[in-house]
């Protein structure tokens, strides 16, 4: 087995504890929450959000 020696970046994404109303509306909107911390970070830091629900 061979193991690729390219560099990988990751970050750590948060949510602001401050925007638990937007969490928990979003948690409301999507069904799950561990998605709408995913989604709230994503958005916070200006990332895209790929999906497999296209135009969602």
């Amino acid at each position: 087995m061979e193991i690729a020696s390219t560099p990988v970046n990751a970050a750590v994404l948060t949510v602001d504890p401050l925007q638990w109303k937007t969490l928990a509306a979003t948690h409301r909107a999507v069904g799950r929450l561990d998605t709408a911390g995913a989604l709230l970070a994503a958005v916070g830091d200006d990332c895209k959000v790929l999906t497999d629900q296209p135009g969602q």
